[in-house]
């Protein structure tokens, strides 16, 4: 380094002395990665410098692939490793809460329930509380967000001191019926949100508005979501129904009745057969035995 040739200097040794000459113009063979608690976690992982001159300045660009508070600046060059420790701090204007779910994409029949897990982490920035929201979803389909542990109903949540992690649910009613909006087995896309006030208010603005909020309007809100999927199922109902319960028979007579199938639910019924539970010695003869 330039350090230790000032040291050589006041010593009146010559570095040519003690290093190669094409060592003290340039350094070769340069790599440089991103590590925290000694694993990799840049993409690319490792960015190769092929050769670097003296006093010469060369800038890498690396992706996270992990949110981390801290990290490691590894340089390999000259058979040796030199690490630095650098400190991250997000921007005010960066997302501060992440938000996933493992179940992104769900199945559910109408009239029943749709339960998403989700997992929200809170980083840099001033804001701790923050508001809970769903959007795109139809009106047909109400929702609440639930904590897992209390099972209390949440339209906010704060992130206390040293807490940075937090669980929640979020649980979906379907309708009795399909509609122009709820469609039978087809996929129905929304959002979820964890909004500060601002980002709360400008989320308001674009649905009193009218306008559609798409990608490109979440995006501009820096706020944390996640996009989920719905797929609405039908559900098969059969009804039985007779046009006369009260039939009269005598020994050796045979009796006939009419019994109407119908399908009362929101799906295709195939292969339904119908029995019948008779006295002992009883014979009964049903015609299709097949529907």
């Amino acid at each position: 380094s330039s350090k230790e040739l000032k040291e050589l200097a006041k010593l009146n040794i010559d570095a040519k002395d003690l290093f190669p000459l094409d060592f003290l113009q340039e350094i070769k063979d340069v790599y440089v990665s991103l590590r925290s608690e000694g694993k990799i976690i840049s993409n690319p992982y490792e960015k190769p410098i092929p050769s670097l001159s003296l006093e010469q300045e060369r800038q890498v660009t690396f992706q996270l692939l992990k949110d981390v508070e801290n990290l490691e600046v590894n340089v390999f060059y000259a058979g040796k490793n030199e690490t630095t420790s650098v400190y991250l701090q997000k921007g005010l204007s960066a997302n501060i809460v992440t938000v996933n779910s493992a179940q992104f994409s769900q199945e559910a029949d109408l009239e029943s329930e749709a339960t998403y897990d989700l997992s929200l982490e809170k980083f840099s920035g001033e804001a701790n509380i923050f508001r809970l929201k769903v959007i795109n979803l139809p009106q047909q389909i109400s929702y609440e967000f639930i904590d897992p542990q209390t099972q209390a109903r949440l339209s906010q949540i704060k992130f206390t001191e040293g807490i940075t992690n937090m669980q929640l649910s979020l649980k979906l009613y379907l309708p009795k019926n399909a509609d122009e909006q709820v469609v039978i087995d087809k996929s129905i896309e929304f959002y979820c949100l964890a909004l500060d006030d601002e980002q709360s208010s400008q989320v308001n603005e674009l649905l009193s508005s009218g306008q559609s909020v798409g990608p490109k309007e979440i995006d501009s809100l820096k706020a944390g979501n996640v996009k989920l999927e719905l797929i609405p199922r039908g559900v098969g109902k059969i009804e039985v129904l007779a046009l006369s319960l009260y039939h009269e028979i005598k020994v050796g007579e045979n009796v006939n009745m009419e019994v109407r199938v119908k399908n009362a639910g929101t799906r295709r019924l195939d292969n339904i057969r119908i029995y019948t539970d008779l006295p002992l010695n009883w014979r009964s003869e049903i015609k299709p035995d097949l529907i």
